[in-house]
């Protein structure tokens, strides 16, 4: 009887157990579709494990993306899915998530790949039947909230707001629509930390991404590296925005830029004034002569008693390291009407290149400017007064066979003076530029003192190139500084400088493809030349150079240009 009574209490014990199992096995299903469905309480924590099956069984979707889901995003059936909602913890974003009457309905999820150190999931919920929000939420490895956002909302009442946003890279950029008695849009930038932490970004990076909305630019197709934000120091109410528009495919080695200069009211964060120009003309190209910094300056260019320009600066550095070659220019900016209006295109303020062996022997140009503005005026505008150190270094090998240097510095000044459109230079002065000698002529090519002046040294044919540097022009002549032979090497020249005439053939090989203007500077597009072609050497200006080529004759900058005849330049 005893053995009886224990067996009829085991069996029962074991059955109830089995129905309590069933039962709670019964809660843990979630039916998306099942709107008529009353909520039940949250279950007990979840282990690690099911949450990483649950994080792992989730769809990934690729980013940069925009997440605009709305109740357009649901008609068919299979728009839904599975969501679990009490694993993901979304009792703790939505404290009413289980409540009679609120009606929460997870519909649909996936995942985002920010990160090795936490797991990133945007979940669309039904807030009853009448709103939508999708929400973006950083999970601990072990399935803690450690943030979230939302990212998108919809609404089918009266459709007064509306949210969306783009995801990239540890960058959330969320669009709060509103379309009370007017549409409105205000944007927020949230940064993802490192931690799974979303804060919002400077005040700077949300003036950039307004200015972008502005100007209807795509956001993934800004360079944000080289966008930069600077207060006017005169007036504190303004601030300059640069934003670089990426043209055609972007490559870290390689890419080019469209330009937007703006003013923006800082009260109202409007536009009040902009200039846009293309990367056929504005130099923000990177290369194999690297762009590396976009900058604002706000020194006090008065060039008129009642204008103040202000300057954009850009940077470029040679990749090689035989031939470094690193520059520095400064365009300057005014108000006119609505618009931005350029009055110095790209001046060079600072120029260093070179020449070496890598070991020891070579020389070294350096030259620094400094931009101070004139009492005098042209046209209206006072001039620009240039101010330049001139450093130039030749590194040898001396008699106790050890490396040695010199330099010699020099100062030059010349005036920049206004055409009634540009400041142009009024000097032939131009940074140093290699090219070499292709001419046929078997006396040689002459060398001459001063232009038409007596001979003072002959490139004859005992090599097959003559490798130049020239560094000015004066009708028709090019002074040289620097001169060797592809096989015998540096050739002393008299005096350390001469002068040859362009009638010789002077060329020098294109860097990358190039585009020749009618004039230079703002000229028109006059023809195109591929990479590493061989052009004739006319004509200079500033730092353009007039070049021949087949059928084509155009202006194309000297940085694009190569001197040496038989390597591939960088």
């Amino acid at each position: 009887m005893k053995n009886l009574l224990i067996f009829i209490l085991f069996i029962s014990i074991s059955c109830s157990q089995k129905i309590k199992e069933a039962e709670e096995a019964k809660e843990t299903v979630v039916k998306v579709l099942d709107v008529n469905k009353e909520a039940t309480p949250a279950p007990k924590m979840e282990t690690s494990l099911r949450f990483k099956d649950i994080i792992n069984s989730t769809k990934t979707n690729p980013i940069p993306l925009k997440e605009t889901t709305n109740f357009d995003s649901f008609i068919e059936a299979e728009d839904y899915n599975k969501v679990e909602d009490r694993i993901l913890k979304l009792i703790e974003i939505y404290p009413d998530f289980y409540k009679e009457g609120y009606n929460y309905r997870p519909i649909a999820s996936y995942k985002v790949n920010y990160s090795s150190e936490f797991y990133t999931v945007v979940v669309t919920i039904l807030k009853g039947e009448y709103e939508m929000e999708t929400v973006l939420i950083n999970y601990s490895l072990t399935g803690n909230i450690i943030d979230f956002k939302v990212v998108s909302y919809d609404e089918i009442e009266e459709g007064m707001f509306k949210i969306e946003a783009k995801i990239e890279q540890n960058k959330l950029t969320i669009n709060n629509i509103a379309d009370l008695e007017g549409k409105s849009e205000t944007l927020e930038i949230f940064t993802i930390k490192s931690n799974g932490k979303i804060e919002p970004v400077s005040q700077e990076e949300n003036l950039i991404y307004n200015v972008i909305q502005q100007l209807n630019l795509d956001p993934l197709k800004v360079e944000g590296d080289f966008a930069t934000t600077k207060v006017q120091p005169h007036n504190p109410n303004e601030t300059i925005v640069v934003i670089p528009e990426i043209v055609g495919e972007y490559d870290e080695n390689h890419f080019e830029l469209n330009s937007y200069i703006v003013l923006v009211n800082n009260n109202t964060n409007k536009i009040t004034h902009k200039h846009f120009e293309s990367s056929k003309t504005n130099g923000w190209e990177s290369d194999a002569i690297k762009l590396s910094e976009i900058t604002i300056d706000t020194a006090p260019y008065i060039i008129t008693e009642n204008t103040r320009a202000f300057g954009i600066r850009v940077y470029h550095y040679g990749m090689s390291r035989s031939n470094p070659d690193d520059n520095k220019n400064i365009s300057l900016f005014v108000r006119s009407g609505d618009s931005l209006k350029k009055v110095l295109h790209t001046y060079d303020v600072m120029n260093s290149n070179g020449e070496w062996d890598t070991n020891c022997v070579g020389g070294f140009t350096d030259i620094k400017s400094t931009l101070i503005m004139s009492k005098e005026k042209t046209n209206g505008y006072f001039d620009i007064l240039v101010k330049s150190n001139i450093t130039e270094s030749k590194a040898y090998i001396d008699e106790n066979g050890d490396c040695d240097s010199k330099d010699k510095i020099t100062a030059k000044t010349s005036v920049l003076k206004f055409n009634g459109e540009m400041y142009k230079k009024n000097s032939g002065v131009f940074t140093p530029l290699e090219v070499y000698l292709n001419d046929p002529d078997p006396k040689g090519v002459n060398i001459r003192k001063e232009p038409n002046g007596k001979t003072i040294l002959n490139l004859n044919k005992q090599d097959e190139y003559f490798i130049l540097k020239i560094t000015e022009s004066k009708n028709g002549w090019f002074k040289v500084v620097h001169a060797r032979g592809a096989e015998i090497g540096l050739i002393k020249i008299p005096g350390e400088a001469g002068w040859i005439h362009n009638s010789c053939v002077i060329e020098a090989g294109t860097r990358r493809d190039v585009t020749l203007l009618d004039k230079p500077q703002k000229g028109n597009i006059a023809g195109t030349i591929g990479v590493e072609n061989q052009v004739v050497i006319k004509d200079r200006y500033s730092n353009w150079v007039k070049v021949e080529y087949k059928e084509l004759t155009g202006w194309i900058e000297s940085k694009w240009l190569c001197g040496n005849p038989f390597t591939t330049c960088p």
